[in-house]
């Protein structure tokens, strides 16, 4: 992902994804895990992993639940 604030809140750099700032360094990256099955793999299943956690609706759902619940008492 581009190296802008929003991708860096959903992205772990060589976790989750690559954050890069230019063409080539996003090539690279992009080579980097055509050549390395293990990489691919890795990164995949975190990130698939992130984005269940974080930012699929019953994750909001849930936070807007509990919500309810504090503020009901």
């Amino acid at each position: 992902g581009g190296d802008t604030a929003g991708i860096r809140s959903q992205i772990i750099d060589g976790e989750s994804g690559f954050i890069v700032s230019t063409p080539a360094a996003a090539a690279a990256a992009t080579v980097r895990l055509f050549m390395d099955p293990a990489l691919r793999q890795r990164i995949g299943k975190n990130a698939h992993e992130r984005v269940k956690d974080l930012f699929l609706m019953p994750r909001y759902i849930l936070e807007h639940a509990r919500l309810y619940s504090e503020v009901a008492g």
